[in-house]
């Protein structure tokens, strides 16, 4: 066994050696490395390798947790093992995040010591696997078939990876821009503001952070390599789907679920702006989805605490976006409700509920890199959630008008007039959830994505022979759309961390539904057919709605036909950062995209911090005073602001930004530093120029537009102005002292 593992270190150690020495060694004109920029050049090249290494180490950390906990053979042990290593991989980085021991070193050393530590375990896992391979059938025709269709969409998925054009917007100023700001600090630094987004459970930052400290990779390399790793959580997710479908119609041979994994194609969102792999966390959610309800229905047959664990292990992984409360809030109760009635006259209650107890105790242990530090930081473990509970620190009370003005300022809102109206929408929701538009229709064109197949296959339950589980996986299925619907906004994309468990449901029905005879197979092909002919366009719809507002594949296709020069906005704010000093941190007002940017940064977006108000503190002095204690050296800002303030708090800035020194321009974009002191007061009153239905033109003080405008379907408060103003004296008003600002 030394020998084999000796064996393999030194054939890692050899083909790194000989890639590293052939990509900085050798004379540019012996390799041309400059003339090799896209396609299966070094930037590629590295990439697949850095992956390479991610995934061997959480296969083979995995597979050690999976055997530990199996006292037998466990199906679907390649998929747990990888979701297992995954969620530990994230863990280590949040853990040493926390404590500030990132950096260069810890890239290597995760993966390097979870390789060696499950390296044996991996081995014999091979070594099984490649048995089961050697005794089981070839290849049907039909299988075949399968497998090119899932080449083909696996090939499309490759194109929307390879570019860092194809980020969607809001990886950029949440998922990529956590992950890009540990790997700055190396680890995990309180924001002075509050910046909410970083304090969220995601346990998706955690891993992307690994891409960001790769050392010696420009940021576009590092956004990339980001990429790759969802497109291998997407693939883990594929191997969930087989098992998966095997514990829904248990009895079936292996030979008749291994293809099954196809299904999720069957869900087509995954092609398009918004809901591909673009940089998001809801397809890394989703693979947890699975592997949770899988490791549930192992635990519930085994029985034993290895099982239970290795669930609460699955469990973990719901850290990787609040999205994954459309699982959790219909899952937990029908766990509870299963362990009280399972074994009931013949098992104690406690007996039944302890695997459940040994299931939720190790994520609160394995997330104490959020809530603890949640805890430290802000004195609340859920920050900014529960104000009325814990002192959460900082917060302004103005806060929760914020923060109902943003709840209610999407084209989704679930703010209704009436609970009937409220029921009546939830049940409409149950029906066409998978065919209306339930997002921008610049992103999707004038068909839903999602995919039909699922609600399809549930016409057909009440005919099969075995549908215990498919009709509890139904249950399951259609509550967390009702808690979809009802929590938060109900964009499509949340849905995705329920399509791998519809994927499996569909294809255990089709499966079920094969066995039935000729009849039942033609409808089977008659619907793949007819699915296939809906959504086969979906990859190539000109959805992206920041880059070019052309498809993912046709953005790939771009970057290989130019050589793949940086990524335009990426580029952007990468020049941008080179203009200031090391040591700067800059005040990024009212942008919410600043990724590339390599600075510490502090944001004033209402929507994205708790600590900062420039109406309340009042006056440009105040403004300055608070954020030289916050550490702020620098602005930047834009004309077009993504977030404005209030009108009273932009003012105060604005006047504030006026004194900058050294300002530059650059992509226009205003640079400059913060004076050494506070500029004089303008004035105590601002000219409001109205229009349409909102405020009335006239001068007001400064207090009374501290207000943030409401957003759409809601109307403006009444004010009234100090001074009412007509068209003709407006300009007079202006001139006087006091008033400071128009």
């Amino acid at each position: 066994m030394r020998r084999r593992i000796g064996g393999l270190l030194a054939l890692g150690v050899l083909v790194a050696g000989g890639y590293w020495v052939a990509r900085f060694a050798l004379p540019s004109d012996r390799v041309p490395f400059d003339k090799w920029s896209t396609g299966l050049g070094p930037r590629l090249w590295t990439t697949w390798w850095l992956l390479g290494t991610f995934v061997l180490a959480t296969l083979s950390f995995g597979h050690l947790l999976v055997r530990r906990a199996s006292r037998a053979p466990r199906d679907g042990a390649w998929a747990l093992a990888f979701s297992s290593g995954t969620i530990v991989f994230a863990v280590a980085i949040g853990l040493f995040a926390w404590l500030g021991w990132l950096g260069h070193p810890f890239f290597w050393v995760l993966p390097l010591t979870m390789t060696l530590a499950g390296l044996p375990s991996l081995r014999d896992a091979v070594v099984e696997t490649r048995a089961q391979w050697v005794r089981s059938p070839p290849f049907s025709a039909a299988e075949v078939l399968a497998l090119l269709f899932g080449g083909v969409c696996l090939g499309l998925l490759l194109l929307q990876v390879i570019t860092p054009d194809n980020v969607n917007y809001d990886a950029m100023w949440y998922h990529l821009r956590s992950a890009e700001r540990n790997a700055l600090a190396g680890g995990a630094v309180r924001t002075p503001e509050g910046d909410i987004l970083l304090t969220l459970p995601s346990s998706t930052s955690w891993l992307y952070t690994w891409a960001f400290l790769a050392p010696g990779l420009p940021t576009d390399d590092k956004v990339v390599l980001a990429l790759h790793l969802e497109l291998a959580v997407f693939i883990g997710t594929l191997a969930t789907l087989p098992p998966l479908v095997r514990a829904l119609v248990p009895g079936r041979e292996r030979r008749a679920t291994r293809v099954t994994w196809i299904a999720l194609f069957f869900f087509p969102s995954i092609f398009v702006y918004d809901t591909g792999l673009m940089g998001g966390a809801d397809h890394m959610v989703a693979l947890w989805a699975g592997a949770i309800v899988l490791a549930w229905v192992q635990a519930r047959e085994r029985d034993d605490v290895g099982s239970w664990a290795l669930l609460g292990l699955q469990l973990v992984g719901a850290s990787a976006k609040y999205s994954s409360l459309y699982l959790l809030v219909p899952l937990v109760p029908m766990m509870l409700v299963d362990a009280a009635y399972r074994g009931r006259g013949r098992v104690p209650v406690a007996a039944r509920l302890r695997g459940l107890l040994v299931a939720a105790v190790i994520p609160l242990l394995l997330t104490v890199p959020y809530w603890l530090r949640n805890w430290v930081w802000h004195h609340n473990p859920i920050f900014p959630e529960a104000a009325w509970l814990f002192p959460n620190t900082p917060w302004i009370p103005e806060v929760n008008t914020w923060r109902s003005y943003w709840e209610h300022s999407g084209l989704f809102s679930n703010a209704v007039t009436s609970t009937g109206y409220r029921l009546e929408a939830t049940f409409a929701a149950l029906f066409d959830y998978h065919k209306k538009i339930y997002g921008w229709t610049d992103m999707m064109g004038d068909q839903s994505p999602m995919g039909s197949g699922y609600f399809l296959s549930l016409l057909v339950l009440p005919f099969l022979p075995e549908r215990r589980r498919l009709l509890a996986l139904a249950v399951l299925l259609n509550l967390g759309i009702v808690v979809w619907f009802n929590l938060l906004q109900h964009h499509m994309r949340y849905l995705t961390v329920l399509t791998p468990l519809m994927a499996a449901g569909m294809a255990a029905t089709a499966i079920s539904l094969w066995e039935l005879g000729a009849a039942a197979r033609a409808a089977v092909v008659g619907v793949v057919v007819l699915l296939l002919s809906a959504y086969a366009d979906v990859p190539f719809r000109h959805t992206h709605r920041i880059f070019r507002h052309s498809s993912p594949v046709a953005n790939a296709d771009d970057v290989i036909s130019r050589r793949g020069p940086p990524a335009g906005r990426i580029k952007m704010w990468t020049e941008i950062g080179a203009t200031l000093p090391p040591a700067a941190k800059p005040l990024v007002h009212g942008i919410e995209t600043h990724l590339g940017l390599p600075r510490l940064t502090v944001t004033d977006c209402g929507g994205m911090q708790v600590g900062i108000n420039y109406a309340k503190w009042g006056s440009v002095a105040a403004v300055w005073e608070n954020l030289r204690q916050m550490g702020v050296t620098h602005f930047i800002w834009s004309s077009d602001v993504e977030q404005p303030d209030t009108i009273t708090g932009e003012a105060l800035w604005r006047a504030l930004a006026k004194s900058v020194v050294n300002k530059q321009v650059l992509h226009g974009i205003n640079v400059g530093e913060l004076p050494a002191k506070a500029p004089a007061e303008p004035g105590t009153h601002i000219l409001y120029v109205g229009c349409n239905e909102h405020w009335p033109t006239g001068v007001y003080s400064l207090a009374a537009l501290a207000q943030p405008p409401p957003p759409l379907k809601f109307p403006w408060p009444p004010l009234t102005p100090d001074e009412p103003l007509t068209k003709e004296t407006w300009q007079a008003a202006a001139s006087e002292e006091r008033i400071g600002w128009v």
